[in-house]
């Protein structure tokens, strides 16, 4: 693994608010540091970017993406929701907690990533509660400055007028177009890209996020896809690459500093049943390293 050069005075900033393992973290984290020809291209981002990062770019965009996510898909169910908030809770002894980084540290440091990690998560999780009374419930942890999150999705929900307006668009596309289906089409700041014959999935453009899958723009109910069992031998060999790779100490730290449980990632990784359920767990978890 390449070397940050932490003698700089960039790095040693860093490094001095938040210890070594905060701030290494940041730096690899980096989206411009995703992929480099070389150690010497590490970016640092400076101390003011960290703290930007956390209040004004993570905290709007994550709101954004599960607020959207419940409005074009209210039934989005529990692990759906858990995986948009990725990093902002986490799961600990079969309950889920806003993330606040690791306790292991001293008091200064604990301090500041409880400012800067803490409370814009919980800040999320306070709107959301705010906004999905039903959904999100938020209660006091039994340590100081934890906070457990509930999560009850819904099953059953009135109609949706935003899927309406998005059918009505499609119709108006097969008029203009002869019948013939689009690949995708636009309604606000989402795509409907082309899955199969008349069904479509909801994607946010500018994440790349699924919201509904498999809709058919006919009756605007979702078709539910056969389930294929999983290629364990292929899954297994998978699993091995990315124990070789990522379990490691540098992982382990910097994933737990975001709120992901490694062993809990290869725990979900081994236990899925369904092929589409172990691909979807893989991209996922390649969309966190990569």
């Amino acid at each position: 693994m390449a070397c940050i050069n932490k003698t700089t005075s960039k790095y040693k900033a860093l490094q001095g608010r938040y210890g070594d393992l905060l701030a290494e973290s940041f730096v690899r984290s980096n989206i411009t540091n995703k992929k480099l020809n070389g150690p010497e291209d590490f970016y640092v981002p400076t101390q003011g970017e960290v703290t930007d990062y956390f209040a004004n770019v993570k905290k709007p965009f994550k709101l954004k993406q599960i607020q959207d996510a419940l409005k074009y898909n209210p039934l989005l169910d529990e692990t759906g929701i858990k995986t948009i908030l990725q990093g902002v809770i986490w799961l600990y002894k079969d309950e889920l907690y806003v993330t606040k980084g690791s306790n292991h540290r001293g008091v200064i440091e604990q301090a500041l990533t409880l400012r800067e990690i803490y409370k814009p998560n919980l800040e999320i999780m306070e709107a959301l509660a705010a906004s999905h009374p039903d959904i999100f419930t938020l209660s006091k942890g039994v340590s100081p400055n934890t906070t457990k999150v509930k999560i009850t999705s819904k099953t059953k929900i009135d109609y949706v007028p935003e899927i309406q307006s998005s059918l009505n668009v499609y119709e108006e596309l097969l008029i203009d177009n002869a019948g013939i289906q689009p690949n995708d089409f636009i309604v606000d700041d989402h795509v409907w890209q082309r899955v199969g014959n008349h069904v479509y999935t909801l994607i946010d453009s500018s994440t790349g996020e699924p919201f509904f899958r498999n809709i058919n723009m006919f009756s605007g109910t979702q078709i539910e896809p056969v389930s294929t069992p999983v290629d364990r031998e292929s899954a297994d060999a998978q699993i091995m690459d990315i124990r070789v790779n990522y379990d490691n100490e540098y992982w382990q730290i910097n994933l737990g500093l975001r709120g992901y449980s490694l062993e809990q990632i290869f725990n979900n990784l081994e236990s899925a049943e369904t092929q589409q359920e172990f691909d979807q767990l893989l991209a996922d978890f390649l969309k966190i390293v990569c």
